[in-house]
């Protein structure tokens, strides 16, 4: 970045962006407002190949 200011304001950017709730998170591991244990929510990555 050329100048502190434009460094400040991508900072104020990625924070911003940080700050909201990341959709994924609250359309796989939320029931409504309940959220879901370790055993409601299956492993993708461990459950073998297909």
């Amino acid at each position: 970045m050329a100048t502190t200011h434009a460094r400040a304001e991508v900072l104020r950017r990625r924070l911003g962006f940080l700050s909201e709730p990341s959709s994924y998170f609250y359309d796989y591991f939320y029931d409504g407002d309940r959220p879901l244990g370790a055993e409601a929510v299956g492993d993708p990555f461990h459950g073998g190949g297909s």
